[in-house]
Protein backbone atom coordinates (compact mmCIF):
# COMPACT_ATOMS: atom_id res chain seq x y z
CA UNK A 1 0.00 0.00 0.00
CA UNK A 2 2.53 2.14 0.54
CA UNK A 3 4.02 2.08 -3.04
CA UNK A 4 0.59 2.57 -4.46
CA UNK A 5 -0.12 5.69 -1.62
CA UNK A 6 3.07 7.22 -3.93
CA UNK A 7 1.52 6.65 -7.09
CA UNK A 8 4.27 3.76 -7.77
CA UNK A 9 2.55 0.44 -9.88
CA UNK A 10 3.46 -3.16 -7.66
CA UNK A 11 4.21 -6.15 -9.63
CA UNK A 12 4.91 -9.57 -7.37
CA UNK A 13 5.94 -12.77 -9.18
CA UNK A 14 4.50 -15.83 -8.00
CA UNK A 15 5.81 -19.67 -8.37
CA UNK A 16 2.32 -20.60 -6.81
CA UNK A 17 3.60 -22.83 -4.26
CA UNK A 18 2.48 -20.69 -1.25
CA UNK A 19 -0.76 -21.13 -1.22
CA UNK A 20 -1.53 -19.04 2.62
CA UNK A 21 0.87 -16.56 1.53
CA UNK A 22 -1.02 -16.40 -2.19
CA UNK A 23 -4.55 -15.94 0.37
CA UNK A 24 -3.22 -13.45 3.12
CA UNK A 25 -1.67 -11.60 -0.18
CA UNK A 26 -2.04 -7.48 -0.37
CA UNK A 27 -3.27 -6.93 -3.77
CA UNK A 28 -0.67 -5.04 -6.56
CA UNK A 29 -0.85 -3.67 -9.66
CA UNK A 30 -0.12 -6.75 -11.14
CA UNK A 31 0.54 -10.38 -9.88
CA UNK A 32 2.73 -12.77 -12.17
CA UNK A 33 2.41 -16.27 -12.01
CA UNK A 34 5.13 -18.56 -13.37
CA UNK A 35 3.43 -21.54 -14.91
CA UNK A 36 6.18 -23.81 -15.76
CA UNK A 37 4.98 -26.77 -16.99
CA UNK A 38 1.36 -28.33 -17.72
CA UNK A 39 0.94 -31.34 -15.64
CA UNK A 40 2.50 -32.46 -12.16
CA UNK A 41 5.01 -34.77 -14.05
CA UNK A 42 6.53 -32.20 -16.01
CA UNK A 43 6.22 -29.63 -13.73
CA UNK A 44 8.28 -31.77 -11.20
CA UNK A 45 11.36 -32.46 -13.88
CA UNK A 46 11.50 -28.37 -14.95
CA UNK A 47 10.91 -27.08 -11.55
CA UNK A 48 12.69 -29.41 -9.16
CA UNK A 49 10.48 -28.77 -6.36
CA UNK A 50 11.01 -28.30 -2.51
CA UNK A 51 7.32 -29.83 -1.41
CA UNK A 52 5.71 -33.30 -2.46
CA UNK A 53 2.29 -31.53 -2.78
CA UNK A 54 3.71 -29.30 -5.22
CA UNK A 55 0.98 -30.02 -7.96
CA UNK A 56 -1.70 -29.51 -5.04
CA UNK A 57 0.12 -26.60 -4.05
CA UNK A 58 0.43 -24.82 -7.59
CA UNK A 59 -3.67 -25.73 -8.13
CA UNK A 60 -4.79 -24.53 -5.04
CA UNK A 61 -3.14 -21.25 -5.70
CA UNK A 62 -4.57 -20.99 -9.44
CA UNK A 63 -7.93 -21.12 -7.47
CA UNK A 64 -7.25 -18.49 -5.00
CA UNK A 65 -6.39 -16.22 -8.08
CA UNK A 66 -9.56 -16.95 -9.24
CA UNK A 67 -11.38 -16.10 -6.42
CA UNK A 68 -9.40 -12.66 -5.67
CA UNK A 69 -10.52 -11.46 -8.81
CA UNK A 70 -6.83 -8.82 -9.13
CA UNK A 71 -5.27 -8.67 -12.47
CA UNK A 72 -3.32 -11.60 -12.85
CA UNK A 73 -0.77 -12.51 -15.62
CA UNK A 74 0.24 -16.05 -16.08
CA UNK A 75 3.86 -16.33 -17.14
CA UNK A 76 4.57 -19.33 -19.43
CA UNK A 77 7.74 -20.65 -19.13
CA UNK A 78 9.08 -22.51 -22.81
CA UNK A 79 11.90 -24.32 -23.64
CA UNK A 80 13.09 -25.57 -26.72
CA UNK A 81 12.27 -29.40 -27.04
CA UNK A 82 10.72 -29.56 -24.17
CA UNK A 83 6.65 -27.88 -24.55
CA UNK A 84 7.83 -26.17 -28.02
Amino acid sequence: NKLHDEGISSFLVSNAQFPDAMETLVPCTQLYVSIDASNAEDLKKVDRPLFSDFWERFLECIDILARKGQRTVFRLTLGKDFNM
